[in-house]
C-alpha cells in the first residue's frame, strides 16, 4: 500500500512539474516570452551586422560627412519624435544620425510628410524640409506641400509635386517601412546602432551611449 501511494505521489509531482514547465515555456509564458525576445534580438543584431552600410545610407539629420552611428526611425507627426528632433538638434552639429521614415497610419498627414521629405531629398533639400516639418505645424492642418516646398527652398516645385505622386517615392517609403518591420520597430522614435535597437525618446546621455556602440 505504501509503495503504491509513494508511486502515486511521485507521479503527481512529476505531472505538476511538467505542468509548471509547460506554463513557463509556452509562447505566452514568462520564459517563453524571454526566449522569443532573445531570438528576435539576435536576428536584429545579425541583420544590422550584415546590412548596416545600406541601412545607414539614408539622409542625415546633420550636414556633416562623418560616420553614421545611429539610424532613427521616425514620424513627422509623432509628438515624441518632435521632442527627439529638438534634442538631436542641440546635441551636436555632427550627430551622426541617419533618418528612416516610419509614419503611423494613425497620423493622417504623416505619410504625406514622409513623401515630402523624400522628394525634397531628390533636389538636395532633405535637411531643410526635415527641419521645416518638425518645426512647423501648418502642414498638419493644410497639407499644402507646395507652400512647404517653397518655405524649404526647393527650387523646382512642379517637379517636387510630381514626385509626391510618383512610384519611385512610394517605393522609397515602402523600403523604409519594410526595414522597420524586419528590425522590429514597434513605435517611434526608435534608434538602431550596430549592436541593436533602442526604442523610445532618448535624452542626450542615452543618445551618446547608443552612438558609441560599435
Amino acid at each position: 500500500m505504501r509503495v503504491w501511494l509513494g508511486r502515486l505521489v511521485l507521479a503527481a509531482n512529476v505531472g505538476a512539474l511538467a505542468l509548471v514547465v509547460w506554463v513557463l515555456l509556452r509562447a505566452q509564458g514568462p520564459l517563453g516570452r524571454s526566449i522569443s525576445e532573445h531570438k528576435a534580438n539576435a536576428r536584429v543584431s545579425q541583420m544590422l551586422r550584415q546590412e548596416w552600410e545600406r541601412l545607414a545610407s539614408a539622409p542625415r539629420v546633420d550636414s556633416c560627412a562623418g560616420q553614421v552611428r545611429l539610424v532613427e526611425f521616425s514620424d513627422y507627426s509623432c509628438p515624441f519624435c518632435r521632442q527627439q528632433h529638438a534634442i538631436l538638434k542641440r546635441l551636436s552639429p555632427c550627430a551622426g544620425v541617419a533618418y528612416r521614415h516610419y509614419p503611423s497610419p494613425a497620423h493622417s498627414r504623416a505619410e504625406g510628410a514622409a513623401l515630402a521629405a523624400i522628394c525634397a531629398d531628390r533636389q538636395g533639400r532633405f535637411l531643410a524640409m526635415h527641419t521645416r516639418l518638425f518645426e512647423s505645424d501648418t502642414w498638419q492642418s493644410t497639407g499644402d506641400w507646395a507652400s512647404e516646398a517653397a518655405a524649404a527652398g526647393i527650387p523646382r516645385i512642379p517637379e517636387f509635386l510630381a514626385c509626391l505622386r510618383s512610384p519611385g517615392a512610394q517605393a522609397r517609403l515602402a523600403e523604409d517601412r519594410e526595414y522597420g518591420r524586419r528590425l522590429g520597430v514597434a513605435g517611434t522614435p526608435t534608434f538602431l546602432h550596430r549592436g541593436g535597437r533602442v526604442s523610445g525618446l532618448l535624452d542626450d546621455s542615452a543618445l551618446r551611449r547608443s552612438a558609441q556602440v560599435k
